[in-house]
């Protein structure tokens, strides 16, 4: 089969199109046809050994991959051949075959496209875990999302919307402002147009009168974390997702405890390895809302496997709005 293979822990240009073994059905597992599967931050990461796990080399990169059930390994009992799925791997989604432990896959809506699917693979457990079980938002609270023109973060702002809470969405142009507008974002902030990286954010909320925030979900790190932490109302809550920017932040004690706010990480890992059923059961009520239309996200383009480079590019040059899909089967 084609796939995406790094052999190096450098940089994800490093990466080509080679010709390899298919999987094959191994205990626990199933083998997917993928349709379709998405481009994460973290993927670049992980192949510049810039992540916390690192893959043994040479491997096929890549977590979410959208498809067709195309074998069952023994012990596997909830899926079977010819099954719609999603997968969130580790790693080996950018190929026309992926290898995917059962506990890390959901059952697909049929009338819900692959790419959309695969758009929301680390997206919908992600933010389901986040906001739905760590957080714990309610109806009526307003949330501040970072990085919200972004896969995770498009997807973040319409969920809240889902939930019935108030989002005020950071962005950085004109362009992505109008994307998350009709995500549903009721307030929308230029980071870019920050003087003050201290506390330019809070007084930008202010002069939108809306004031501290009740709970904030970000996708970013760096100068906006910073930021984003002075906006909690007392009690707030931030829910830490990923560190885009780079730099991951360090948190002073003595401020959660002067705010009484709290700050709060979110492992998914845990909870599909633990099987947890609240979990498992709010992913699959996600998977159905996007299928019906009230739950959405952006899709910035879709590249043949051979362009991989081409999709990686317009990722880590942070021009994308909503997700890179590849479609390895054309």
């Amino acid at each position: 089969m084609r796939a995406v293979l790094q052999r190096t822990h450098a940089s994800w240009t490093d990466a080509a199109v080679e010709t390899v073994d298919a999987p094959a059905a191994e205990p626990g597992h199933i083998v997917i046809d993928v349709k379709a599967a998405s481009l994460n931050f973290a993927d670049l990461l992980m192949m510049e050994g810039k992540y916390q796990h690192k893959a043994s080399l040479p491997y096929v990169p890549g977590r979410d991959a959208a498809g067709i059930v195309r074998a069952v390994g023994p012990c596997v009992q909830d899926f079977r051949s010819g099954d719609r799925v999603i997968a969130m791997l580790n790693y080996g989604a950018f190929a026309q075959q992926a290898s995917a432990p059962a506990y890390a896959c959901r059952r697909l809506p049929d009338d819900l496209p692959f790419e959309m699917a695969a758009a929301c693979g680390t997206g919908i457990p992600t933010i389901v875990a986040a906001l739905e079980l760590r957080t714990r938002l309610q109806p009526g609270e307003w949330v501040l999302v970072s990085g919200a023109a972004g896969g995770m973060g498009s997807l973040a702002v319409s969920y809240v919307r889902q939930m019935g809470a108030h989002c005020a969405a950071i962005v950085s142009s004109a362009e992505k402002a109008a994307l998350v507008r009709d995500l549903g974002a009721e307030l929308v902030i230029r980071n870019d147009t920050l003087s003050d990286t201290k506390d330019g954010l809070r007084f930008a909320l202010q002069q939108h009168g809306v004031g501290q925030m009740n709970a904030a979900i970000d996708f970013v790190g760096g100068d906006l974390f910073d930021m984003m932490l002075r906006c909690l109302a007392p009690e707030g809550r931030l829910l830490i997702v990923g560190f885009a920017s780079g730099r991951i932040p360090t948190i002073p004690a003595n401020y959660l405890l002067l705010k009484d706010i709290a700050v709060i990480g979110s492992s998914i890992t845990r909870l599909f390895t633990d099987g947890s059923e609240p979990f498992n059961s709010l992913c699959d009520a996600a998977y159905a809302h996007l299928a019906a239309g009230r739950l959405r996200t952006a899709i910035d383009g879709r590249f043949d496997l051979k362009d991989f480079h081409a999709a990686a590019r317009r990722l880590s040059d942070r021009r994308v709005m909503g997700k890179v899909i590849l479609l390895p089967q054309r």
